[in-house]
């Protein structure tokens, strides 16, 4: 019995996290609406779960990947820079300009920037 309770306390103060699933061009009007800054989004510091289309690709400052995604309502459209997590960095450098992805990322502090910045991102 005491086995029983312990685990059930355990189990209730394990924080599980999910990523929520988001419309990217809502998610980058209210980026917007909140006067370009992403400190003001209820997504920030945690993942969010989106479709989007490859509008770039490019190298960051370490020579990593940086991809631009926008949303396939307006696929022309950059909204977001993101680079992925460590592990998925090799799946990102294979990505192709125009491509339908579904992606999970951090949304990341962003001030003043025309991109709403994502990070630590996986494709799915």
């Amino acid at each position: 019995m005491l086995k029983k309770i312990a685990l059930s306390i355990l189990l209730s103060q394990t924080s599980v996290s999910f990523a929520q699933t988001v419309q990217l061009d809502e998610l980058y009007q209210r980026y917007v609406e909140a006067d370009y800054s992403s400190l003001e989004l209820p997504e920030y510091n945690n993942e969010v779960d989106f479709k989007a289309v490859v509008a770039a690709l490019d190298e960051n400052m370490e020579g990593g990947v940086l991809a631009e995604f926008s949303s396939p309502n307006d696929p022309e459209t950059a909204l977001t820079r993101a680079t992925p997590a460590d592990r998925a960095a090799a799946k990102f450098s294979q990505l192709k300009e125009g491509q339908k992805v579904q992606v999970k990322c951090t949304v990341e502090m962003t001030s003043g920037s025309e991109y709403l910045s994502l990070g630590e991102c996986n494709l799915k």
